[in-house]
């Protein structure tokens, strides 16, 4: 009987455990990308969901590998649900409609953008190789079966050309999320009207942009 009830005690404990990682991630993602990186601390993360000071970092030895965290679970949800509107059937897209369909969807993810934007400096900073080995294999891992999703929907990616695309998206989704929304100060300049030709609106941008980098005939 006691083994049976020590057993029901460690499956509770576990999933106590398991509840208690996921609301820290919840509580980062939303923290993340709302306010400053270096204001948010894993305490501070902590004190947000109600948990003893220090309980974060037994589940998260760095706030950097928390952040890891955080990219994955939004990456993979966005791998999810694009590759279920790519496979929804019909005609294979052309470059037009497969540059509307990224770009609207990327445009209406700002959370996701943005922690695109952030991740470069972030992953720099003060994450050990081994969470940051995992997080590139998984983002890798899951890019390529994208990837030739895309060259099997879309009649403007060959075999082979879907991974370079993602690539060259990956670099725009960053370049034009900081120019479209800034943040402090430059935002409240660009509210100018003598600056009002060099706003960018990032949905239309992306569907311009993106066109121009899907290959095309004659294209190397």
């Amino acid at each position: 009987m006691s083994a049976l009830v020590n057993k029901e005690r460690r499956a509770r404990a576990r999933e106590n455990r398991r509840q208690r990682r996921h609301r820290i991630v919840e509580a980062a993602a939303h923290l993340f990308v709302r306010q400053p990186y270096a204001a948010v601390t894993l305490d501070y993360i902590g004190r947000r969901i109600g948990v003893a000071k220090g309980i974060a970092s037994v589940h998260f030895a760095t706030k950097e590998e928390l952040f890891l965290e955080v990219m994955r679970e939004a990456l993979s949800r966005w791998f999810d649900e694009i590759e279920e509107k790519l496979g929804a059937g019909g005609e294979p897209l052309d470059r037009a409609a497969l540059a509307s369909l990224l770009a609207d969807d990327l445009a209406g993810r700002p959370d996701l953008t943005r922690l695109l934007c952030m991740a470069h400096n972030v992953i720099e900073s003060n994450v050990e190789v081994m969470p940051a080995q995992l997080f590139l294999d998984d983002a890798r891992e899951r890019a390529l079966g994208l990837a030739k999703t895309l060259e099997q929907r879309s009649s403007a990616l060959g075999p082979g050309e879907g991974a370079v695309f993602l690539r060259r998206l990956a670099v725009l989704v960053v370049g034009l999320r900081q120019t479209a929304n800034p943040s402090g100060l430059f935002a409240a300049l660009l509210q100018d009207e003598a600056v009002e030709p060099f706003r960018a609106e990032l949905r239309e941008e992306l569907r311009f942009l993106i066109e121009r980098i899907l290959p095309g005939p004659g294209d190397d």
